[in-house]
């Protein structure tokens, strides 16, 4: 640290200024980081982020606190937010109802040597009874840790299956179909990319474009590094135990 330019004391050259009282102080962070919600629990090499406290404040506005859990979330929902029906406040009950009996259930990041990116696509073909439009999902991983999924509608009608996958893939790596395909291409041939195939009982990006059975979501679930917190380490509902805490992170999986 250095004295700042044109307060610069000639008698004391190595001293520096002291400062006497801070404009953002540490009572303000706990209630601006707690608006987003996200907790973190630091464990050797492993970092646990989970929502528990926002979802029970979730529950308690919904009145759900008593309510039955369910296994399976749905997997469509804010779409209908323009003109909602009684069908679909349903639905967000039934979402609300999962995260009751996962609120435990968290984003586990483990410490890596390695540098790897690895991504799972895939696409629900024609899936909206609606539009006919198809659905992409996807999850790209930093080594084994998950850092980014996403599962929304496309914009444009696809033909065929084989195009719908184009371009969930091509949105993976960066509305046209030609495009994506030359785009996709180019990245094989200069080995920036390479494309696997994954059979459906591998495939992680399920849960991303389609309703599956409960025991392939959990199977799922885990794979994609949600995994329930310790229970030494859940602490209080009330108290923030002294391993926590709480960051300003925000969660980017949004259905569309």
């Amino acid at each position: 640290m250095m004295q700042p330019p044109g307060f610069e004391d000639s008698s004391f050259p190595t001293h520096v200024c002291r400062l006497q009282k801070a404009l953002y102080g540490l009572k303000q962070l706990p209630r601006a980081c707690y608006f987003l919600g996200i907790e973190v629990t630091r464990l050797p090499h492993v970092l646990h982020l989970n929502q528990q406290r926002y979802i029970h404040q979730l529950l308690e506005c919904a009145d759900l606190l008593g309510a039955k859990s369910t296994s399976t979330p749905v997997n469509q929902a804010c779409q209908y937010m323009a003109h909602p029906t009684t069908s679909h406040l349903q639905a967000a009950k039934r979402i609300l109802r999962y995260l009751k009996g996962t609120a435990t259930h968290g984003l586990s990041i483990h410490a890596t040597p390695s540098w790897s990116l690895q991504g799972c696509i895939d696409a629900d073909w024609a899936s909206c009874p609606n539009d006919r439009r198809s659905t992409n999902g996807f999850c790209l991983f930093f080594s084994t840790n998950l850092i980014s999924w996403s599962s929304t509608k496309q914009h444009v009608i696809s033909r065929t299956s084989t195009e719908s996958e184009y371009r969930t893939l091509a949105l993976l790596v960066v509305e046209h179909i030609e495009i994506d395909l030359h785009f996709v291409r180019d990245k094989v041939l200069r080995k920036e990319l390479l494309i696997q195939y994954v059979p459906s009982i591998d495939q992680l990006a399920d849960v991303f474009t389609k309703h599956v059975p409960s025991c392939q979501f959990s199977v799922a679930r885990t794979r994609l590094s949600v995994v329930p917190i310790p229970v030494s380490l859940r602490g209080d509902d009330k108290q923030h135990p002294h391993q926590q805490l709480i960051l300003l992170l925000s969660n980017q999986c949004c259905y569309d």
